[in-house]
Formats: C-alpha cells, structure tokens, sequence
C-alpha cells in the first residue's frame, strides 16, 4: 500500500493533450435527449441536519432495497417517478449520443440536501457500468452523507452511464471503454465466441467526446452543478478507460478512481505513454486513486480465459503506480492500495468506496 501524499515541487509547465491512439473528437453534433423521468424528491425540513438524519434512520429502518432496485428493476422502463427511499432521489432520463451514435440509460442520483439548500451547487461524479454498479454507488454515497463522525467527504451529483437495453451492456462496454488497438486478438475471440456476436472495441476516444461535448453540458443544464471539472469512476475494462481520460488530459475530469485496469497485452502500450503525460505536468489540482485486490496478482484463472489477464493486468497497475508515485508536483494528490484477500470482483465494493470518499474530500459543495 502507498500513503497518500500531496505532491511538492516545481510544476512542469503547461499540460498538454498526450497523443494515444483514437478517433478525432472535434466536429461533433449536439446530442438530443430521448425520454426522461422525473425526480422524487426530498421533503423539505426545518434544518439539513434534521432531513439527513430522519431520511437515514429511514435507510436504516427498510435496509438498502432503495438502490439495489436501481440496478436490478429492469421492467421501469416508461416515463414517471422513480421511488427511492432514504438513499436520494434518482432521475432517469435516455440520452442519444451522436459521437458514439448510442442511446444511453442516464441516471442521476441527487444529494439528500439538494431539494434542502436550493442555492448550493454541487460537484458532479460520472460512473462507468452504470448497469451493474449503480446502486452500489448510491449508497456508498448515502453513506458517505450521513456519516456524522466524519463531514469530510463533500456530496456530490452521481452521474452513472448505462445503456437503453441493459442486456447490451457486456458488449458494448468493450466498444466503449476500449482505445484502439488495445486488446488482443485472442481475447477478442474468446469474447466473440462468449457473447455470439461480432466484438466492437476501440471506441474510448468517441465516449470521452460524448461525456465532455454531449453529456456533461446537459448535466450542468439540468442540474446546479458546482465548478467546470468532474470526477470520473472507473473498474475494469471502465479502469482503462479512466486511464486513457487522464492520459488524454481531459479537461473535465480532474479526480479519477482507477480500478484494477484490465490493461494487458497489446493494450500495454497505454504504460508507455504515461510518461509523456506526467512530463507534460499539471496545470491544475488532480487527484488520482488506483485500486487492486491482492489476489488478482497471485489466483489463475485455470483456462477460463485464454490468458491470465488478472495477473498480466496487475503488472501493469504496478508499472504505473511507480511512475505516478515518483512525481512531484504539488497540483498531483495521489494514492494506490491494494486489498488483501479480495479478487478482481469482490474488491469493487470496498474500493469505491474509498475511492468515492478519496475523490470528494474537502467540503459540502459551493454556496
């Protein structure tokens, strides 16, 4: 594990974009929004301590149902309210994309003060595999909001990115969070062969053009949202993606949680331009958190995958954890843990949620 430690020293200069293979991501065209469903929102109280704690003791009384439903309701598909209990109201809306030329399952999950504190603004957080993590999420944000023994985790506007038709998702996350030329043949094979139909990798470059040009100027429409910079979750195949964001200097996101990136392979050439990207410096405040389980270096998958990613990936968290951990620059916070005895499944819930608490330290949103 290395401890968390703001960087000091000399800012390199100017960031600039470091180039790593994509599509262009200029001349793009205004997406259009499809379907939305209203808001639930929190009754307003005498004080937002009062609302937080009655709606937590709440939680506490029915248990997490609230958001498990998000993630595992899939029959909600028409317009009206999404009830949530004691977890935050959430919004749904589908949102089409014309840089990825993709119908996408939005989902929003407001902080429980903001219905209380109508002039606050808050900081956005956007979440990969919205279909599968999202709930997750949710709560671990509930929790963070109502942990009284500890105000330092700031709330925030969860954003999380899904598909139209869920059941899509395993496969058109490989398009998606995938840059170019970065997974093997091989792989691609044994995925095609999976799932029964043609694999579309390479699109990484197209969906970071959708969440900087398309999505997040809606969100900001929508919503009171607090600066001109996101925070960005990643796992997986999602870690590769948040790694190849921070490699593009992406100039929304500038908090990134990157879980065990599934970076192997041919994809290893992504290692190699890091270093490009840290002497490019950073011009502004960036926090970076990177997450493993212990196991995923040392358990085979004994043949049911045609290679050992887990362990070929870990190499590679551990080539850019030296690299990121070496750098001083007083604009770069930076931290790394690996969880003993968890693999690469069982580690995503304690990791987001240190991750989520990593990334919105510092306060309660902007008056």
């Amino acid at each position: 594990m290395i401890a968390e430690k703001p960087k000091t020293g000399a800012v390199r200069g100017a960031a600039r974009t470091v180039p790593v293979a994509g599509k262009p991501r200029n001349g793009l065209m205004s997406a259009s929004i499809v379907r939305q469903e209203t808001v639930k929102s929190v009754p307003a109280r005498t004080g937002v301590f009062e609302a937080m704690l009655g709606l937590a003791m709440t939680c506490i009384a029915i248990g997490s149902a609230g958001a498990a439903q998000i993630e595992t309701d899939r029959s909600s598909r028409t317009d009206g309210v999404e009830i949530q209990v004691g977890s935050g109201s959430v919004e749904r809306f589908l949102f089409a994309s014309r840089a990825v030329g993709e119908r996408y399952r939005i989902q929003v999950r407001l902080p429980m003060t903001y219905t209380i504190a109508p002039d606050t603004r808050f900081p956005v957080v956007y979440i990969t595999d919205a279909d599968a993590s999202f709930g997750t999420a949710s709560e671990i944000a509930f929790l963070a909001e109502t942990d009284f023994l500890d105000r330092s985790t700031a709330p925030a506007i969860l954003v999380g990115i899904g598909y139209e038709d869920p059941a899509s998702w395993p496969y058109k996350r490989t398009r998606d969070l995938s840059p170019e030329n970065s997974i093997d043949r091989l792989f691609l094979d044994f995925t095609e062969k999976v799932l029964d139909r043609p694999a579309e990798t390479g699109g990484a470059a197209a969906f970071l053009a959708f969440l900087e040009e398309e999505l997040h100027p809606e969100i900001v429409r929508r919503y009171r949202v607090a600066g001109d910079t996101a925070g960005l979750m990643t796992n997986s195949q999602g870690g590769v993606f948040g790694f190849f964001a921070f490699l593009q200097n992406s100039r929304l996101f500038d908090r990134y949680w990157i879980g065990s990136p599934a970076i192997f392979g041919r994809g290893t050439y992504l290692v190699g331009a890091l270093a490009q990207r840290i002497e490019a410096g950073f011009d502004r405040p960036t926090r970076i958190y990177m997450s493993l389980g212990a196991l995923e270096r040392t358990l085979s998958l004994n043949g049911a995958m045609p290679m050992e990613m887990h362990q070929l990936s870990a190499r590679s968290f551990s080539a850019i954890d030296a690299q990121l951990a070496a750098v001083d620059d007083p604009n770069l916070t930076y931290k790394a843990e690996e969880f003993a005895g968890e693999t690469h499944n069982s580690v995503v819930i304690p990791a987001m949620s240190r991750a989520y608490r990593f990334l919105q330290q510092g306060g309660q949103g902007d008056e």
